[in-house]
Parts: C-alpha cells; structure tokens; sequence
C-alpha cells in the first residue's frame, strides 16, 4: 500500500470571500491515490503537525469532500494517507455525516441505483428508486452521476425534505434531449419544482422554477440559452426572504418575488410521466434549509468546475525534524540548526 502526505493551497481568486463550513471537493486522483483502502485512510489537517483535523467523506478512490471550518483565500489543506487505517465511521467526529450535518439531502449518485436505492450522504433517507436500470450510474461532473433515460427511469423520492421557509438547492444537469416541461426536480406535491424548458432553438432552452405553479418564472439569458444539450451546466435555487435567486455556474441570472412554499411532500428527480420526465445527466444534488450566500455559490461553482485550479499543485510535505540548540555540558557541543559544531 502507498502512504503520503501532501498538501496544497487554495487559488486565492476562487474564494471571493471567507466561508464557513464549506465543504470542498478534492479530486484524490491528483495525489496519487490508486485503490479504496488508500482513499479510505485518509485524513485531513489543518497543519503540518496534524493538530486540527477535518471532517471528510470519502465518496469513491477518487472523490473526496472535506468540511473546511474557514475557507479564507490563503487556507492550506494537509492531506495523509497509509492504506491501512480504516475509513471512519458515518457518524464519528470526522466522519461522513459531520460533513453534511446542516444539510437535507446530498446526493452524489455514488451508489448504483440498480441496488433499490440512491445514498444520501447526510444520514437521512435515501432515495428510493422504482425502476432504475444498472448502468444508469455514468461518468458525471464531480465523479459519478445518474443517467435518467425519459423513457425507462422511475421517480426516486426521500419523503423527509421539507421545506417552508429559506431553503437553497443546487444540482449539475447535462441534458441529452429536452421535451417541453422535463422536470429536473421539486417536490412530490408539485411545489418548489425546476423544469427545463424547451425553447425555439432545438439544440438549447431555458428553465422554469418557484416555488409554486403560479410563481414561476422563466429567467431570461444571453447566447444560447440558460443550458446547451450535451454541456454540464451549475443550477443553485434560493429562496429567502419572499424572494427566488437563480444561478447558472455560480453567478445570478434571476430574481423574482415569489409566495412562501407549502411544505414539501418530499423530494423528487424527474417524472414517472414520459411526456414530462427529464433525459440527461444529474449529479451533486444538494438541499438545505438554511441560506447560502451568492459568494458561496461562486465558490462552489469554482471548487466544483475546476478542483485542479481551485487547490493547485499538490506538494510532498516534509516530516524531517529540525534539530536546533542542541547543548552538552562538559564538551560543550552546540548545533545551532545543524550549521556549525563548535568542539567535540
């Protein structure tokens, strides 16, 4: 089994601003890990000296998620691993669950939906999948994603999230064909819902959201649209306040005022009805009933686009010790940093 410690520090133009308890996105392909037990041993710092340790999720031998206490434009990550230890457990200190522990739902579709069920990530209910197929679990944008084919897939469901008040939720889309209302996701009893929305051009469109039928709104955007078939686009809903923000790869390009949500009758990907079911690419869905901030949502768009920029070079952390002012009476032997030795 390897063993290593690195680290790497943030590209300061990515965090526009502090965040707290952010958890970041680490791609552990670029520090040479190759096998589970690897990823599985790992833990995260704060320091050299492994004093303040992190919580993390290790989602697969690649894809790792470390709940940063403060992301400031300077923070260093120290990363250890020697594929021996065991992985945490879900609910330890620095666990899976800690990561997550202010959020409804995250959903990594890291699990192949072939088994009955799409783990979340938080500790609460998964999803409960009707007729998934294997293989639906694909390549996505921040390591695996679900493939809903409109025409075979069933409607998952995780009937504890609900929401009446502030409430945020992101998602990665890649679209393979939109037909007219393809419901990317919302709740069971139709409020809070996200459909993508076909529009004169063929190959792109645009999206609906709110937080009830009658409060939608259609945001408007340059170029080909709010999406493109075939491309991963970022999609971050707030609502706070009376009003709904919608985001596209981390900057708004909506607003409106929007009524106060019914409680949800639970979570939902898609549709069971093939006129209205999404086709494409699903991946990182997030809930939360809290708010998140628009500088929050650029950071994360920017964390999840491009890890590679975001944490840069990973580097070997020395664990030599510096040896300094070493005295022996009686000689009189002094190394001062191992620079000189004055007697023997």
């Amino acid at each position: 089994m390897a063993t290593g410690f690195k680290s790497a520090t943030v590209r300061a133009a990515d965090v526009p601003a502090t965040q707290t308890n952010f958890p970041a996105y680490v791609d552990l392909d670029r520090l040479g890990i190759t096998t589970l037990a690897e990823a599985q041993s790992v833990r995260v710092y704060a320091d050299s000296a492994k004093t303040t340790e992190w919580a993390r999720e290790i989602v697969s031998v690649t894809e790792m998620h470390v709940k940063v206490p403060s992301l400031t434009s300077t923070v260093s990550m120290f990363v250890d691993w020697d594929g021996v230890r065991s992985d945490y457990a879900v609910g330890a200190t620095y666990g899976r669950n800690a990561v997550w522990s202010d959020y409804t739902d995250v959903i990594h579709f890291s699990t192949d939906p072939s088994t009955g069920s799409v783990l979340n990530s938080t500790g609460g209910t998964n999803l409960t999948t009707a007729s998934f197929e294997s293989g639906d679990l694909v390549a996505g944008k921040v390591g695996d994603a679900l493939n809903i084919d409109s025409t075979a897939d069933g409607l998952p469901q995780n009937t504890t999230t609900s929401f009446t008040s502030t409430f945020v939720m992101s998602w990665w889309l890649k679209p393979d064909l939109v037909q007219n209302y393809s419901m990317i996701m919302g709740a069971a009893n139709g409020w809070g819902s996200f459909y993508a929305h076909t529009s004169s051009d063929s190959g792109s469109g645009t999206m609906y959201a709110g937080t009830s039928l009658v409060n939608r709104f259609v945001p408007a955007d340059t170029g080909a649209g709010v999406y493109v078939i075939g491309t991963w686009v970022k999609m971050d809903y707030r609502w706070v306040g009376g009003t709904g923000y919608l985001y596209k790869n981390g900057a708004q390009i909506a607003s409106k005022a929007q009524s106060t949500p019914a409680a949800w009758g639970g979570l939902v990907i898609s549709s069971t009805d093939p006129n209205n079911a999404f086709d494409g690419l699903l991946d990182e869905l997030r809930t939360v009933g809290a708010d998140r901030s628009a500088n929050w949502i650029t950071t994360e768009y920017n964390n999840q686009n491009a890890e590679a920029t975001f944490w840069g070079t990973w580097a070997d952390v020395s664990t030599a010790t510096t040896v300094t002012n070493i005295i022996s009476i009686g000689n009189i032997v002094e190394l001062n940093n191992i620079s000189s030795i004055i007697g023997a």
